[in-house]
């Protein structure tokens, strides 16, 4: 490596990350993906706050960001003063700390793409669990109470409604749909009762498999809760999407739901009692409380 050229690394690495973001955002751009949200989301409590906090994130992260930078181009121009690149010779412990440069170049470049790809997964799951929340939203104005995000040990249940026709864990999943395949059978997804088979040809069997666990669970803490059995029906809801089933879903299964329809909410076959129905809800607050700021988990 020329010796001038050995000056700059610490630049070259720090420009690293930023041209991981750049390639990122192109490949983004030029993926045949599109969201298949049709309804506008409404803007949720503390909108504002919130993206206030996150501008504030970013600004922080900018800041740590330039503290780095700047002084270290400083430093390196100080060095070009003081070293004659020319005399720059190579032994062991270079070659040892050329290694450990190109190591940590290598993880930057990984850690950057894996943390682009969680704030993408993130950010859409959010959208997804939105949309859901919004599209259940006028059952409130019938009785129903609607719970998002409770903690259970397997894991959080998107969302829990709780009426007159039973308890539903609901789990959302949010797929984006394929720009190239244009009007309903671009957002068509058939399930068969194991798994979901989207149009494009993706088949998902997770959804599933996490709906029937998180149903399951809540079903157990009820009732240990309660003193008797609360059985809780397991619904996977796929915002955007037109959902077909070539079989009628039996009792116990899985249903799979666009959740602009209450269809299932409305006429299901059973009738819960209203104490039960009170019983349940005011259970389900233990878990949809936030923590006091500060508290231990």
């Amino acid at each position: 490596m020329p010796g001038w050229l050995f000056m700059y690394v610490p630049i070259i690495c720090m420009l690293i990350p930023c041209a991981c973001i750049l390639i990122y955002l192109k490949r983004q751009q030029a993926q045949d993906r599109k969201s298949p949200l049709v309804d506008d989301l409404l803007r949720p409590p503390g909108e504002t706050l919130n993206q206030g906090f996150r501008d504030s994130i970013f600004d922080l992260c900018g800041a740590f960001a330039a503290s780095v930078l700047f002084p270290a181009i400083g430093m390196i121009l100080l060095l070009h003063s003081w070293i004659d690149p020319e005399r720059i010779r190579f032994n062991f412990s270079a070659i040892l700390a050329a290694l450990c440069v190109v190591g940590g170049m290598g993880w930057a470049v990984w850690k950057t793409f894996r943390i682009l790809q969680k704030i993408t997964s993130t950010n859409r799951g959010l959208e997804g669990e939105l949309a859901t929340a919004q599209l259940l939203t006028p059952l409130l104005a019938e009785g129903w109470q609607l719970f998002h995000d409770l903690p259970m040990r397997r894991g959080n249940v998107d969302h829990v409604l709780v009426g007159p026709t039973g308890v539903y864990a609901i789990e959302t999943k949010y797929r984006s749909k394929r720009q190239s395949l244009k009007g309903q059978e671009g957002v068509r997804a058939e399930y068969d009762g194991k798994s979901i088979r989207f149009a494009g040809g993706a088949t998902e069997h997770l959804p599933i498999q996490q709906a029937q666990a998180v149903a399951k669970e809540l079903s157990q803490w009820l009732h240990g809760k309660i003193g008797e059995p609360v059985q809780v029906v397991p619904v996977v809801a796929l915002p955007g999407w037109f959902v077909t089933s070539p079989q009628r879903i039996a009792s116990g299964q899985v249903h799979v739901i666009n959740p602009k329809g209450h269809y299932l909410f409305r006429k299901r076959a059973y009738l819960m009692e209203p104490s039960l129905q009170v019983r349940v809800a005011n259970t389900l607050k233990e878990l949809a409380v936030r923590p006091a700021p500060g508290a231990n988990k």
